[in-house]
């Protein structure tokens, strides 16, 4: 089971793909369709940008 760095890091970059792709329009529409603020979708996409050992130390736990 992933630990919640773990699957907000995979949210972040589900988020990020859809924006990329288009299927979304903007932070926001992903925050209403979540149910969130805006902010804490940023957030989440903030953790795209990690440097990759980063990411592969949250991934290695």
């Amino acid at each position: 089971m992933p630990t919640i760095l773990q699957a907000t890091l995979a949210r972040g970059h589900l988020w990020q793909h859809v924006l990329d792709d288009g299927r979304v329009k903007s932070i926001g529409q992903i925050a209403r369709k979540e149910g969130m603020d805006d902010r804490h979708v940023v957030r989440f996409l903030n953790l795209t940008i990690l440097d990759p050992e980063i990411v592969a130390a949250i991934l290695d736990e």
